[in-house]
């Protein structure tokens, strides 16, 4: 007879352990005996998870009530639940095990102390987009392993159904954002299905197909977005028509890149060969974005401010983005040379007034004046309002500054009227008739007054200053501001505005976190486009101290683009070199250390470890490793002739490749008859083949006897296996 002393069971609770962040139970139990028992007793714990239960100890227990203690470790801590601890008694002695005797008591489980929670991140194969998700209860039982997964189940959390997502581990400290995630769902063959990795197209859809953005010569098109592929031209012309329908013009073909391709329309190539003629323009107004073309195919974008911009461009300017209700003019100009604008000629007379003699001058930007009709104010003829015509001559040609622009005569002479109130002192006002209804509501900086002045449009005014505008924000805040205009040392990258304090910075140069490959000067602007935070990591005395810091390598580029491109780099003395690669070109190596000119998008290029200063200034790549054959060529094959041989192994590794088809698609082998005939003839072979035939035979004694019944000598008991001579 064998049971449990009532009330014996104890228990001992530790606290959770930061290191393995689990706990563990320990106590004892008291059991009595009628004699020796043959058994054991088995503990365990119905809290948490891991730890060793069930924790077993095993008799033989002697006569009488004895007293057993008791571990359980490993356990991790779920929360503040009331747990239940265990403890059975059986008798092995017949064989079986037979329970004698049962005992439970509750105790209340340690608290948590976890360092860190387990979730998973879920990137889209497609777009690079991250979801994370909770496990759920459990913060450390992975139930979906790392990899590629269609995932099929329905759309959730931002996931979309048919979509592969690469799964990974992440974990985090911060309880509150774990907290906050969805759960995962369920891992189920209806909700994922397994991939090599995102390129498994038997497995993982197509991703979106490429969107162009195409932009007409004349304007007579707005811009539009196309999925029809037009990789061949990126970069160049092309006439287009829709389809089935007469011709749109020539366009200039652009990848885009970011974005949705919204309202995409199908095209036909109409032609290869159009082309379209860099003219001048100048647009005067302000705009967010302006998009143009130059004479080299090289398409730009800039914000626009005013008082004028000037461009050589193959495309009629592209304007978006209108601030303050102003819209730019856009004149066309004449054809331009080497990339630059040609000179034209205009007269300005004093038409409202009949005062003064006309003024001539070849500032093309009074073209603009001269289509629309309007009256300029110019610098010096404060009280005059002139009228613009473009001539053929111009007689003694001066430069002028527009000072103001009207739609006429009376707008000139009885123009609006404006109060601008300082930002930072409200008491301090000034009024004015100068044009300034691009910026009502807005805030300016002047050009002869310093602080900020937001502006107002009103009837009267009592006294009139002349304002000439210098930059305009949105408020008095981003006015207020100090903007930082970080450079790019090499050229390679757009400027970067800023309004991060980098005062102690301006003049040096910097590496910035996130962007540790680039050098930037720094530099005071009052340009507040497109500003954001940056964050300095490193200072320099100038642009070649910290180009120096990246290592000089070994390189080569391959043109994959269909034109000919042009390259600079900075070499390892940090000379600016030149080259030129036709399309489908590679350059021979060289050393450099920044690139200043090349084209990611469509270059190929290779790296061959750092070169080395053999001499003063002088730089050589490292030599070349060519690979080595391990064996020489040709080879012959043991046991069999080499076609046999070759015959036996090929048709055993079709065998297997099959089953891999079967084990992985679940595609059958409809002549699975003599598969296990070559599996049979390759594994016989190898065998054979480890049979050294140059070992010399030495007569010894053995098992076999000196005159063996099957015929050959002692040396030769078995007759050699053959393999090669069947079909």
């Amino acid at each position: 007879m064998c049971s449990i002393v009532p009330g014996s069971l104890t228990v001992i609770v530790s606290e959770c352990d930061p290191v393995t962040q689990t706990y563990s139970i320990s106590g004892t139990i008291q059991i009595y005996n009628s004699s020796t028992l043959q058994g054991l007793i088995a503990f365990g714990t119905a809290c948490g998870l891991g730890g060793t239960s069930p924790y077993v100890v095993n008799g033989p227990f002697s006569s009488g009530t004895i007293t057993i203690p008791y571990t359980i470790t490993g356990i991790i801590p779920t929360g503040p639940l009331g747990c239940i601890v265990s403890a059975d008694i059986y008798n092995t002695s017949t064989g079986t095990s037979i329970l004698c005797d049962s005992a439970e008591l509750e105790f209340i489980a340690a608290e948590p102390c976890f360092t860190s929670f387990l979730y998973y991140e879920f990137t889209n194969c497609c777009t690079g987009d991250v979801l994370s998700f909770s496990p759920g209860d459990d913060k450390f039982f992975i139930t979906i392993d790392e990899g590629t997964y269609l995932y099929t189940g329905p759309n959730y959390q931002g996931l979309e159904s048919n979509t592969c997502y690469t799964v990974s581990n992440a974990f985090t400290n911060d309880p509150v954002f774990f907290g906050n995630l969805p759960l995962v769902p369920a891992n189920s063959t209806a909700n994922y299905t397994e991939a090599i990795d995102c390129n498994d197209t038997l497995v993982c859809p197509g991703c979106d197909v490429p969107c162009y953005r195409v932009y007409s010569c004349d304007g007579g098109v707005p811009p539009f977005n196309t999925y029809t592929d037009l990789s061949d031209y990126l970069g160049q012309f092309v006439e287009l028509s829709l389809v089935e329908e007469p011709s749109l013009g020539c366009f200039y073909v652009q990848l885009v890149t970011t974005g949705t391709c919204a309202d995409s329309v199908e095209v036909e190539i109409v032609s290869e060969t159009c082309n379209c003629e860099c003219l001048c323009y100048t647009v005067v107004g302000s705009a967010k974005d302006i998009y143009w073309v130059d004479c080299n195919n090289s398409l730009h974008n800039t914000t626009l401010s005013l008082p004028e911009f000037q461009i050589c461009s193959k495309i009629y300017p592209v304007i978006e983005g209108e601030v303050a209700g102003t819209i730019p003019v856009v004149n066309i100009g004449l054809p331009c040379i080497n990339d630059e604008c040609q000179t034209g000629c205009y007269k300005l007379e004093d038409l409202c007034d009949g005062l003064l003699d006309p003024i001539y001058t070849n500032k093309v930007s009074l073209g603009v004046y001269a289509i629309l009709g309007q009256i300029v104010v110019l610098d010096g003829y404060p009280d005059t309002c002139w009228t613009v015509t473009e001539v053929a001559e111009c007689d003694c040609a001066i430069d002028v500054t527009v000072l103001q622009v009207y739609e006429d005569c009376i707008t000139c002479k009885n123009p609006s009227k404006y109060k601008l109130t300082n930002c930072d002192n409200s008491n301090l006002i000034v009024y004015t008739s100068s044009d300034l209804s691009a910026y009502v509501g807005q805030v300016i900086i002047r050009e002869d007054c310093p602080g900020c002045w937001y502006v107002e449009e009103i009837e009267n005014i009592p006294s009139d200053t002349i304002v000439t505008v210098t930059i305009a924000y949105i408020d008095c805040i981003e006015c207020a501001r100090e903007y930082y205009e970080l450079t790019d040392c090499t050229g390679f990258k757009d400027p970067i505005i800023t309004y991060t304090d980098l005062s102690q910075y301006l003049g040096s140069v910097i590496k910035i976190k996130y962007c540790p490959e680039t050098c930037w000067t720094v530099n005071a602007t009052n340009v507040p486009t497109n500003a954001g935070i940056v964050i300095p990591e490193v200072e320099y005395v100038d642009c070649p101290e910290c180009l120096l810091t990246f290592p000089c390598i070994c390189t080569t580029v391959r043109n994959d683009s269909t034109t000919s491109k042009e390259y600079r780099y900075y070499d390892c003395n940090l000379d600016v070199q030149f080259f030129t690669l036709a399309a489908g070109a590679k350059s021979d190596r060289f050393c450099m250390r920044v690139w200043a000119e090349y084209y990611p998008e469509t270059d190929y290029i290779e790296t061959f470890g750092d070169c080395t200063e053999t001499t003063t200034d002088v730089w050589d790549c490292p030599a070349i490793i060519y690979p080595r054959r391990s064996i020489e060529p040709g080879y012959s094959t043991p046991v069999c002739s080499t076609e046999k041989y070759e015959k036996i192994s090929c048709r055993s590794a079709d065998v297997y490749y099959k089953q891999v088809l079967y084990l992985r698609y679940g595609i059958t082998d409809c002549c699975p008859d003599e598969n296990d005939k070559w599996v049979i003839k390759k594994e016989l072979i190898d065998m054979d083949a480890l049979r050294d035939p140059n070992y010399e035979c030495t007569v010894v004694n053995s098992c076999c006897p000196s005159t063996p019944s099957c015929g050959y000598s002692p040396c030769n008991c078995s007759q050699p296996i053959t393999t090669c001579n069947s079909q």
